[in-house]
């Protein structure tokens, strides 16, 4: 089969766009690694502080479940409870005006991506669930009653706002786009209702797994985190609820704490039990992430 040269030439500097990109990225982890004392509230939404020793590669699966009807409740202040917020949906899609249709925008619905990380390139692909394709990141925008790429419409006061304003989903954090005419403005930070230190708990899982993968530590249930992590968790009101254990539903989870020096060293305590997947709640939101791990042998 012929392939023009054109479309040869155009696919290598796609590639090398793609390697470059990538790379650049890594170096940049790499970099943050020789500046450990940065504010570790800005690696929030940043890439993967990486040891560059480190070469486990992982594929992280990502579930992210919003609280619609909390959400519903910020925006609206006035509705005090979650039978009147399903009451005040269910008046949104019987108002004729709105033209509203069940299903169209993102209410009600979860979002999954897998992270796919090689230590060793740094390279970095993510699937997304939702548009059945890799993306550079992972993150969903969207209207919550309205379908993706319909107009804003004309400003018609808070209802209207709520409606019509997009909203950005990601591991990292839940906001609602500034609706302010400036291009690749996307969330800011007052608008962010969700935060999750996304990399930093991957990071950990990693790390836990490397140094103490005698029993596959970075899938065992955690009593507790380094103390920045926690610190974050605190900060952000998120609870870590490890009930997807081995064996869930028919025995108790193992409560008996595995001994390490370097778990004690950096002050983290796992239980001697098996995680299938790892959930973090918060008021607005909760993510479930499962991690599987590689190194270099496995590929």
């Amino acid at each position: 089969m012929y392939i023009p040269i054109w479309i040869l030439i155009l696919a290598v500097i796609v590639i090398l766009y793609f390697l470059d990109k990538r790379f650049g990225r890594l170096e940049g982890k790499i970099n943050r690694l020789e500046n450990p004392d940065e504010d570790v509230e800005e690696d929030i939404e940043d890439e993967p502080a990486v040891d560059g020793n480190n070469l486990l590669s992982y594929q992280a699966n990502i579930c992210i479940e919003p609280n619609w009807i909390k959400i519903i409740r910020l925006c609206f202040p006035e509705i005090k409870s979650g039978d009147e917020a399903w009451k005040f949906v269910e008046g949104l899609y019987k108002d004729r005006e709105l033209k509203l249709k069940e299903g169209e925008g993102l209410f009600q619905k979860n979002f999954n991506f897998i992270e796919f990380y090689d230590s060793v390139s740094g390279l970095n692909p993510i699937w997304s669930e939702d548009y059945k394709g890799f993306l550079d990141e992972p993150e969903i925008d969207g209207k919550m009653f309205h379908p993706r790429g319909t107009s804003r419409g004309p400003n018609g006061g808070k209802l209207w706002d709520a409606i019509h304003r997009y909203i950005r989903i990601s591991p990292f954090y839940i906001g609602f786009e500034a609706d302010i005419p400036m291009p690749d403005v996307g969330v800011l930070d007052k608008d962010k209702f969700f935060k999750f230190p996304y990399y930093e708990v991957t990071n950990f899982f990693t790390s836990v797994q490397k140094n103490y993968d005698a029993f596959g530590g970075g899938e065992l249930m955690v009593k507790t985190f380094p103390k920045k992590i926690q610190e974050l968790f605190d900060k952000y009101e998120i609870k870590y609820d490890p009930w997807y254990y081995d064996g869930y539903g028919d025995v108790e989870p193992n409560k008996k704490l595995v001994k390490s020096k370097w778990l004690e060293d950096n002050g983290i305590e796992l239980y001697d039990q098996k995680m299938k997947s790892h959930t973090f709640r918060a008021q607005y939101c909760s993510i479930t992430i499962r991690m599987k791990f590689f190194d270099p042998a496995d590929r």
